[in-house]
């Protein structure tokens, strides 16, 4: 026989492009998508500091974006508010990572694009694709 131990050509694998979706996940591009929502929350949260440090001091400019986050999560309407999209964003990394263990993707290698979440009085709903 061959010196090829693998039995199946290559280029009849079912599942030659599934190397390509893991290498996707794993890659920057896969991570920044991934993760968009809290790296734009983050860099919202930084530009407005570096934005009220130059016009006050960076002491204040803290204490300026500190202030109307804590008074976000001492009302609690608000504090129920954000903490029901919070739980809607683990949902999501939560399902992404399901898909991704349990490798249920198309037949390009694509994860379900996990289109929209909402909270409800029970949980979250998901609208996947």
């Amino acid at each position: 026989m061959a010196g090829n131990s693998n039995s199946r050509n290559q280029r009849n694998n079912p599942y030659l492009i599934e190397g390509w979706a893991v290498d996707f996940h794993r890659s920057p591009a896969g991570i920044v998508w991934r993760w968009r929502t809290e790296l734009t929350l983050l860099a919202a949260l930084l530009a407005a500091y570096l934005r009220l440090a130059v016009a006050i001091t960076a002491l204040w400019a803290l204490l300026a974006l500190a202030a109307p986050i804590m008074a976000a999560l001492a009302i609690p309407l608000s504090r129920r508010y954000l903490t029901r999209h919070a739980w809607c964003l683990i949902t999501r990394h939560r399902l992404q990572r399901v898909c991704y263990e349990g490798r249920l993707h198309t037949r390009a290698g694509r994860l379900p694009a996990i289109c929209w979440i909402r909270p409800t009085k029970v949980g979250e709903r998901a609208w996947i694709l």
